[in-house]
């Protein structure tokens, strides 16, 4: 989002000024692996949760951060987080590109999967960090993880540093619930999990 101001002259005088708000309504680049999307700020990574919850899985498009993002305690989920989400899926490649999201807080209280990425399906989740998140969800939650509450794609060469994860079945601090994905080259550093039924 952005304050746009206008003025209008007559021979060099200012006659009318006016501010406008102007947002970010796409992301800047093609989403081709030559010139991905590219994500800087939190606003941005909250238009790709929204476009994903609308339909759009973002199939075949790249997606890359340019720096760290730091969420503040911000809550944010990319996919759907209902039981019986049908379709909600990241299906893309974010790249995190070595850079780090810092202070994700979620705190659901729903029955379906909680994370950073709910669904994760023939998508790629590499090369990002994720640092001091806090994802907490109800012991009736199908699944939590930090990074992916359900996996059926892959993740590759992710870490988290200093996660706390709660819920009550399938509750991991990387993936709550590997479905059919692969992991691969991860790492979890400092971690409190607890939950009642495949924890780990």
């Amino acid at each position: 989002e952005a304050l746009l101001e206008v003025k209008l002259l007559d021979n060099g005088r200012v006659v009318e000024t006016y501010q406008l708000t102007v947002e970010q309504s796409t992301l800047s680049g093609s989403g081709t692996a030559e010139a991905p999307y590219t994500v800087s700020a939190p606003a941005e990574l909250a238009f790709i949760a929204e476009q994903v919850k609308n339909g759009n899985y973002y199939s075949g498009k790249v997606i890359q951060l340019t720096q760290d993002i730091d969420l503040n305690g911000t809550a944010l989920s990319i996919g759907e987080s209902a039981a019986s989400a049908t379709g909600k899926y990241f299906e893309g490649t974010f790249d995190g590109n070595d850079h780090a999201i810092k202070n994700l807080k979620i705190n659901d209280t729903g029955t379906g999967y909680v994370g950073l990425f709910t669904f994760v399906w023939d998508g790629t989740v590499k090369n990002l960090t994720l640092e001091n998140p806090y994802v907490e969800a109800s012991t009736s939650a199908k699944g939590v993880g930090a990074f992916v509450a359900n996996n059926r794609g892959t993740i590759d060469n992710c870490k988290v540093v200093n996660p706390v994860v709660k819920g009550g079945k399938r509750v991991g601090s990387l993936v709550g619930w590997n479905a059919t994905g692969a992991i691969k080259n991860c790492q979890v550093t400092n971690t409190d999990v607890s939950g009642e039924d495949s924890v780990g």
